[in-house]
């Protein structure tokens, strides 16, 4: 994988504008990140009745918090120019966060950064064993459908979030990719796992049904409601202010860039994986 920081990025961004007037997954992704905005996450914080659930929040940074993905991870480069801006952002969103409430917790972290394709399952504890038993139907799938579609571009252009009773506030990047890849990978390794593993643990089938291509990085641990009106339209102005804002594309995946992950609390540290190549 690489990241690329656009030389032209009007040109770049006109190119994911029209990519998203033509392209039916990302029509669909559009409106995904629309609803998250806007009924998810502002409809929530000006709604007087909404709080979080401080206990579940709390057990959701346990080890004892266990999942197992098919994930395309994000290597963390501090140097390089896409971290140095989603860092800036992080930075400026905790600044008005502690402004408001020095005592709410801000988690940023990019060590275990990743887009998640496929959750496989959860709350169980498994072993690099059951793994592998995994990516043998995985990993023919990804490399598959990748060289298929090895030309696919990752935009990341925006800001998502989502308010939940038992995350908080979420807030990350939106990633358009230029073909379904990873949409296409997330139904075909679905497929297979549930036609042919019976033996392994899987998540029930009828949850986790997505289109998002996103990246979590931010998590506002809000415990006190109602919240400051003043608070909610500074931190809505923030996020739109980001709205056409490209922090730059991935492209040049590999086999090797997607990993079966099995680790503890939703930002999926890892205690064990296996590679996809």
């Amino acid at each position: 994988m690489r990241y690329v920081t656009p030389t032209t990025p009007a040109e770049t961004l006109a190119t994911v504008q029209r990519l998203c007037r033509h392209h039916d997954h990302l029509k669909q992704l559009v409106q995904e990140y629309r609803v998250m905005r806007n009924e998810q996450t502002l409809a929530r914080l000006a709604d007087p009745t909404f709080r979080t659930d401080p206990v579940a929040m709390t057990a959701g940074d346990s080890q004892q918090w266990l999942r197992t993905s098919l994930v395309l991870k994000l290597p963390y480069m501090p140097t390089a120019p896409f971290f140095v801006d989603v860092s800036h952002v992080y930075a400026k969103i905790r600044a008005l966060v502690s402004a408001y409430d020095p005592t709410v917790a801000v988690d940023i972290y990019f060590a275990s950064a990743h887009i998640t394709i496929k959750t496989i399952a959860e709350d169980v504890a498994q072993r690099r064993e059951d793994l592998e038993r995994y990516a043998a139907l995985i990993r023919p799938l990804v490399q598959r459908w990748l060289a298929c579609m090895a030309e696919t571009r990752l935009y990341a252009l925006g800001l998502f979030t989502s308010l939940n009773r038992d995350k908080g506030l979420s807030i990350g990047l939106c990633f358009y990719p230029s073909l379904p890849l990873l949409q296409i990978m997330r139904g075909e390794v679905g497929i297979a796992l549930y036609d042919h593993i019976s033996e392994l643990p899987l998540r029930p089938e009828e949850k986790f049904h997505t289109m998002l291509t996103h990246s979590t990085g931010c998590r506002i641990r809000l415990r006190d409601f109602p919240l400051s009106p003043e608070f909610i339209t500074d931190f809505q102005a923030v996020v739109e202010s980001y709205n056409q804002h490209l922090f730059g594309l991935i492209d040049q995946l590999r086999p090797d860039d997607f990993v079966i992950r099995h680790g503890y609390s939703d930002q999926l540290i890892p205690l064990v994986e296996v590679s996809c190549a």
